[in-house]
């Protein structure tokens, strides 16, 4: 099979009357050798378990199963699912295929209907559904599995969110939260020519190195997440008067006033302005004082 030929693509779409649907961000990546640098930047070898979320029609499917001994594909859509079955599942006897919405389900679960020994080190290796990328990345971050590494497709936009620095316009909550997990790279820029159907916008591929042990300690790391992301909820705002707004601990200026204090943070400071070692400094302050504040 050539997935990577438009034109094998193009007769699959038609063979299958598959109606390619934009709510699913589906657009197949069709260059060969974009395909084999992304393979090259997740540095696989024959050992490796790969989960794959979103396959589409198989394309980079059939690249991994190539590479290693297996291979765990997530797709949602039932007529994508169709075309698997007939295609890629039968030439691969390494490429396990799951039927469900990875938002949704337990992986690690999913991990141990399948081996008896989950693997212990997983690498992901996707091209990202675009609509679900920040909240499947941090749903990944947080998964009880030993996630190792994910190399990943996304809209050039998120991974400029992604990767921003604080005090930029593009740095957000999703941007802490990966600084707290993960070590991350950005691999090159894609342009909707190696895809089909084309995407309106450009991509981008980057790689996420899971920390051994994360660069800051939080008290409670579900909260602390939960923390970020409230913080950003009203970018204007200052951090002081967002963590008014949003906490319900009935919080006195005093208080506030001498939290800022000794943790050295400015009171007029924007979410933005933190880096993730300042947002923890807060955080543990808030949550050893009133454990759940919000």
């Amino acid at each position: 099979m050539k997935l990577t030929s438009p034109k094998k693509v193009k007769e699959l779409i038609n063979t299958y009357d598959l109606r390619v649907k934009k709510n699913y961000g589906q657009n197949f990546i069709i260059d060969e050798n974009i395909l084999n640098k992304i393979i090259k930047s997740a540095d696989l070898n024959e050992e490796d378990t790969i989960l794959e979320i979103g396959p589409g029609i198989g394309t980079l499917t059939e690249a991994l199963a190539r590479k290693v001994n297996n291979v765990i594909a997530i797709e949602i859509d039932k007529n994508i699912i169709y075309i698997l079955r007939d295609t890629i599942l039968k030439e691969y006897n390494n490429v396990t295929l799951i039927e469900a919405d990875a938002l949704k389900i337990n992986i690690k679960d999913q991990f141990e209907n399948i081996y008896d020994n989950v693997p212990g080190e997983i690498k992901v290796v996707a091209n990202l559904p675009y609509y679900i990328t920040t909240p499947l990345l941090i749903k990944l971050a947080q998964e009880q599995l030993l996630i190792t590494e994910m190399v990943l497709t996304v809209q050039k936009e998120a991974a400029d969110r992604f990767m921003a620095e604080n005090g930029t316009k593009d740095y957000g909550s999703v941007t802490v939260v990966l600084d707290y997990y993960f070590e991350k790279d950005f691999i090159m820029k894609l342009s909707p020519a190696v895809f089909y159907p084309r995407p309106k916008v450009d991509s981008a591929v980057i790689r996420l190195k899971k920390h051994s042990e994360p660069p800051v300690k939080v008290e409670n790391e579900n909260s602390f997440v939960e923390f970020i992301r409230k913080c950003f909820s009203q970018r204007r705002k200052t951090l002081k008067n967002n963590l008014k707004s949003f906490s319900n601990c009935n919080l006195a200026k005093r208080e506030l006033d001498e939290i800022f204090e000794k943790t050295e943070i400015n009171e007029r400071a924007r979410p933005e302005d933190l880096d993730l070692f300042k947002f923890a400094r807060i955080f543990n302050m808030f949550y050893n004082r009133h454990g759940e504040f919000f």
